[in-house]
């Protein structure tokens, strides 16, 4: 899970690199998640085209985590 609430900006590299990180977890099998999304960070990534569509989004690290579990209990 990558942590984005400290971040409430960020330029154009930032996010490439987020997305070539999202890119890597997804050929070693792992699911990719983020949490504390700020409205222009979200701004950032689609001025620029990326797809971040497959990545699980979640307002707060609780919600991620709690999630994390319901999945792993079924």
């Amino acid at each position: 899970m990558v942590v984005l609430s400290g971040l409430e900006t960020t330029d154009t590299f930032v996010v490439q690199q987020l997305y070539y990180l999202f890119k890597t977890f997804s050929l070693l099998g792992i699911q990719a998640m983020t949490s504390g999304i700020s409205p222009a960070i979200a701004q950032t990534m689609v001025n620029l085209g990326l797809s971040f569509g497959k990545i699980k989004s979640f307002a707060t690290p609780k919600q991620a985590l709690a999630h994390t579990r319901e999945k792993n209990a079924a």
